[in-house]
């Protein structure tokens, strides 16, 4: 397969603003009949080397390659979309291992799957494709536990992998189904993604939006029952940092004991609903009676406390 590569200008380019010098325009038509993807291609100096004055590097697929001038990078990043390719198609997600090595996962009819050595998953979401790869690597010793693997989206815009914001799942941990963060127009964009379908974007100050789509998908199709047994899990720093922004805190927390320790998880008012943060999670619930017992019936499943009554709402202190 080929993939014809232009070269345009960034008529936007400002010195020192760490924007992009050029773009590379890859035609995708062996792949996706009428599809381009536009690569990013930066600029730096290199004064200290003798030979190489200058280096320009582009993104493709989480690798960085970087080059001496513009021709030999257009060839490798050519190159490099062409050993991406299997079963006539580029990659849907990534799954990188603990060592840094990635798994391509593709979209092949209506399934997913991936192929690694000897290990052979399919599946019909990213979620079931994550669990059981995370099994047999789990199996095998290559890993202790599944939150050792890091799922990221490829898109093809850009052909750049996106890693998730944060995780939703369900109490009864049925659900895994990542959002993906997303640079668009300069603003971070939560990227709801279903196979073979349109992205849905949300803002962040959209997140309760956002949780009604997805609680609505997952009860359509029956893998929960109520829209506040989901929390968000693997919450990452730059988006809590965001939606920070967005909540109120309120006057009151949840206490509970654990390991002889007292502990606390401060609670917010997020549109008309309320939300507690115990980083690297954030329940949610339909007034404070409902976060509590959703915080307790989880810290109870961990064995964190002993009966879901050990988690009480008091006032916070000053």
């Amino acid at each position: 397969m080929k993939f014809p590569v232009e070269l345009c200008n960034n008529l936007d380019y400002e010195t020192g603003h760490g924007t992009p010098r050029y773009f590379l325009k890859i035609d995708l038509d062996d792949v996706a009949e009428g599809r381009t993807a536009s690569i990013p291609v930066y600029w730096r100096p290199n004064g200290s080397h003798p030979i190489l004055k200058e280096i320009y590097y582009a993104d493709i697929g989480g690798f960085r390659i970087e080059k001496g001038n513009l021709q030999t990078l257009a060839m490798a990043v050519e190159e490099a979309i062409e050993t991406l390719v299997d079963h006539r198609t580029l990659p849907y997600y990534s799954i990188t291992l603990p060592n840094n090595s990635r798994i391509p996962v593709f979209l092949v009819g209506e399934k997913l799957k991936l192929e690694e050595g000897g290990i052979k998953v399919t599946g019909e979401d990213v979620g079931e494709v994550y669990r059981k790869l995370s099994r047999q690597l789990i199996s095998t010793k290559v890993i202790k536990s599944e939150d050792e693997l890091r799922v990221s989206i490829f898109l093809w815009a850009d052909l750049k992998l996106y890693p998730p914001a944060f995780i939703f799942q369900d109490i009864r941990k049925k659900v895994w189904l990542p959002i993906f963060s997303h640079e668009k127009s300069g603003t971070t964009m939560l990227n709801f993604d279903l196979i073979d379908k349109p992205s849905k974007f949300f803002k962040i100050e959209e997140l309760v939006a956002l949780r009604k789509e997805v609680s609505s998908y997952l009860m359509s199709n029956r893998s929960i029952f109520s829209p506040y047994s989901l929390f968000l899990n693997h919450v990452k720093d730059d988006f809590w940092k965001e939606l920070h922004k967005t909540i109120l805190k309120e006057d009151v927390c949840l206490r509970y004991e654990s390991l002889g320790q007292r502990r606390e998880i401060s609670v917010y008012k997020i549109g008309e609903e309320h939300l507690a943060a115990d980083r690297p999670r954030i329940y949610f619930g339909q007034d404070r009676e409902q976060l509590r017992n959703n915080v307790a019936e989880r810290l109870k499943e961990e064995g964190l406390v002993q009966s879901t009554t050990s988690v009480v709402v008091e006032k916070r202190r000053s």
